[in-house]
């Protein structure tokens, strides 16, 4: 019984770490991606500082995108008399798109919500104002092989 309770916090440290990982890249993509088009806000910040934003908000923002996957895949799902359930082409479709605009929101969401808050702890990063499209657009890129790496 000691083998399952100590396996719990492990694997939830994994999935949390994989969060915090997605984050930074989708912070780095987006900005590195920004960056290439001359725009003064982007070449005004490391990269450096979209790394540590990444690495901040995965963590917090990770059990509000849990939670959003969870409810969508459960809605998804078309229920049978039987009380099984069958995935449609429409299911995966839907599923498909869905993840890939939780992917964009996930990018967005950590680098507004974790910049705010480290601008506000005295911490030179990216401002709340270019992180969230920084994440955005770098989830937006990374999206589909973040799904097709969940789905192995």
């Amino acid at each position: 019984m000691q083998m399952q309770t100590a396996a719990a916090p492990a694997a939830l440290f994994l999935v949390i770490a994989f969060a915090t990982g997605v984050s930074t890249l989708f912070l780095i993509t987006g900005h590195a991606i920004l960056r290439l088009t001359d725009l003064a806000e982007y070449r005004e910040y490391s990269i450096r500082s979209s790394m540590l934003v990444g690495a901040v908000g995965g963590a917090i923002i990770f059990p509000i995108i849990l939670i959003i996957r969870l409810i969508a895949k459960d809605y998804l799902s078309v229920r049978h008399p039987e009380g099984d359930r069958q995935r449609t082409l429409g299911y995966w479709i839907t599923s498909l798109m869905l993840s890939l605009s939780i992917t964009t929101i996930h990018g967005a969401a950590a680098g507004g919500i974790e910049s705010n808050l480290l601008l506000t702890y005295g911490f030179n990063v990216i401002d709340p104002v270019h992180a969230p499209r920084a994440g955005a657009l770098g989830g937006f890129v990374l999206g589909p092989g973040v799904i097709i790496l969940a789905l192995m």
